[in-house]
């Protein structure tokens, strides 16, 4: 049996998926537990699981986000709101602007000694303030070391170090001018 303390995941501004296609399902929610949990897979048990929110509506599960994100369901986190979520993205800000980051923690044991993380970051800094002094990122924090680096560099996920004109195969472009 596994056991690791404290997984954090924090995300920055609101992620908006959808473009010209049908964006995922999304329901807020403010339970921590709710929201390990449907990110824990079979064998996986959590416990001491915490949120902290930048506000209400800053984090919440999805379903449907196959053809947009590539996996079927999974959990938002966001430092505005999900109801940005399922798209199109055709405003240049849509969401909050709290200042505050969004963070899920837990601890969690694997029965099979074996975890897996499949994440896709996104951010509503996209594509209008790349390399412009606003700079989203995207940490997973396992024990508290970052494991959301950039395989070819090391560096962390953010809209300065993944866009279209840096490290673009990890990045798809679909906000609704396609700028």
């Amino acid at each position: 049996m596994l056991k690791f303390s404290q997984l954090a995941v924090v995300a920055a501004l609101a992620a908006t998926f959808g473009a010209a296609q049908a964006g995922p399902v999304v329901a807020s929610s403010t339970s921590a537990t709710a929201l390990a949990t449907a990110i824990a897979g079979s064998g996986i048990t959590i416990s001491n699981a915490t949120l902290s929110l930048a506000s209400s509506t800053a984090a919440g599960t999805f379903t449907g986000g196959a053809s947009t994100v590539g996996f079927d369901r999974g959990v938002v986190l966001t430092t505005g709101t999900v109801d940005c979520i399922p798209g199109p993205n055709s405003s240049g800000s849509c969401g909050e602007n709290s200042g505050a980051l969004t963070s899920l923690k837990f601890d969690f044991t694997s029965a099979t000694g074996e975890v897996f993380f499949q994440y896709v970051f996104g951010s509503e800094e996209y594509n209008e303030y790349v390399n412009q002094g606003f700079n989203d990122v995207f940490e997973l924090l396992l024990n508290g070391t970052n494991i959301a680096l950039l395989q070819s560099s090391g560096e962390v996920v953010s809209i300065d170090n993944v866009n279209c004109g840096v490290n673009s195969a990890y990045y798809r472009n679909n906000s609704s001018n396609n700028a």
